[in-house]
């Protein structure tokens, strides 16, 4: 084992932001005060949108989103097969079922893989920027190719762009900072959701932020957060809600860290650049990178799509890795329709979403946030290469 250890996430909490949580915590209000306040509009100015949100997970927020629209018993959500379980979860907490999709081929965005019949019976769309990469579900348009994708001759059908006026939610857990042409991510969902969970870009030890354009529905979202309480009119209760508040200390957490965004996307972009090319150049697999030219991701972590060759063993790289100091993870290790809850109830099938399967089974996500250094960097790209050398030896 290895005494040098490269963790694969790190909360970048400082003296001052720690002295500023001491301040919280010698005032009066501990929860859902001005703090809160401050971080919202502090937050949906970043977001360069109208509205935000906080509460205290990013599921909640998605649960919440679902919620305020609407969305219920006898709705469906059209949803990634390659996402994190809790993205699933929140629309089944609201009553609604969700009808999984696949990625496109080499990514990990469903925004090519919609079928038309789908589009036409979903009441909703939830889409998942991975790893921070902008999906290509936006500003209500979306590429989808028809059931009986080829021609009688063979010949591909052509991808239709087709407009959707569906609401789209956005899991933006690992987003935060992205671009797509040239605006932040949260401008073209109908609602966007955002994680400060430890390893994220902002770590607040939990919590979570609604950001939308739409006053009604942040207003609706503000009463579900906390009981449904309405002062417009004096005391009362107009919906069912509950208590999914932010307190102080996550706030002023939170701000610190969002004064120093532009200085963590830019580090991380660095060192996801260099560590791409390592990797490619060496030919250790391929890294799943923006779609488009005109997008900015937000680089949360480098994805590496294993060779046909060592694909299998991708557990017994992650190992190796770990004891030469390096700490790896898998967006995601299994998708969402094969675990026990959902398997017998969306009557999965192996190989029914290819490659959202292909990804969850052969890839490795590495570290490049702002703890990791350039020769940190170097010293990754090195050590895959020869650990997938061991690896192709042995038996």
């Amino acid at each position: 084992m290895s005494k040098r250890l490269i963790p694969f996430a790190q909360p970048l909490i400082t003296d001052e932001d720690r002295q500023a949580v001491m301040a919280v915590l010698r005032q009066d209000r501990l929860t859902d005060g001005l703090q809160v306040r401050a971080f919202e509009d502090k937050f949906a100015a970043f977001c360069e949108a109208p509205y935000a949100v906080a509460v205290n997970s990013c599921w909640s927020a998605l649960y919440l989103s679902y919620l305020a629209l609407g969305i219920g018993p006898g709705d469906s959500v059209i949803c990634p097969a390659l996402t994190h379980v809790a993205t699933a979860h929140a629309i089944v907490r609201a009553g609604a079922q969700p009808v999984f999709v696949d990625c496109r081929e080499g990514t990990a965005d469903i925004c090519s893989l919609l079928t038309l019949q789908r589009l036409q019976t979903a009441t909703a769309i939830c889409t998942l920027h991975y790893a921070g990469i902008p999906s290509g579900i936006q500003s209500g348009m979306v590429y989808v190719i028809p059931r009986g994708s080829f021609l009688p001759d063979g010949t591909p059908l052509t991808p239709t762009l087709v407009t959707i006026d569906k609401p789209i939610i956005a899991d933006c857990a690992l987003a935060l900072g992205a671009r797509w042409q040239n605006k932040g991510i949260a401008n073209y969902a109908t609602i966007s959701c955002f994680s400060f969970y430890p390893s994220k870009h902002i770590a607040c030890g939990e919590g979570g932020m609604v950001v939308c354009r739409d006053e009604k529905l942040a207003g609706e979202i503000r009463k579900l957060r906390a009981f449904g309480y309405d002062h417009s009119n004096g005391y009362d209760v107009t919906v069912l809600g509950g208590n999914f508040r932010m307190t102080e200390m996550q706030a002023v957490l939170g701000q610190g860290q969002l004064r120093r965004m532009a200085e963590n996307l830019a580090w991380r972009g660095r060192r996801f650049r260099q560590l791409t090319e390592l990797i490619e150049s060496a030919g250790l697999g391929t890294v799943v990178t923006a779609y488009c030219p005109d997008d900015t991701s937000a680089y949360y972590c480098c994805t590496v799509i294993l060779s046909d060759a060592v694909r299998a063993k991708r557990n017994r790289i992650q190992q190796l890795l770990l004891a030469a100091g390096i700490e790896t993870s898998c967006y995601y290790p299994r998708i969402v329709p094969s675990l026990a809850y959902y398997r017998d109830q969306v009557g999965y099938q192996e190989g029914q979403f290819p490659n959202a399967e292909l990804i969850a089974s052969g890839s490795i996500a590495f570290p490049c946030a702002p703890h990791v250094s350039a020769e940190d960097i170097e010293y990754m790209a090195e050590t895959f290469g020869k650990v997938i050398e061991e690896v192709r030896s042995e038996r």
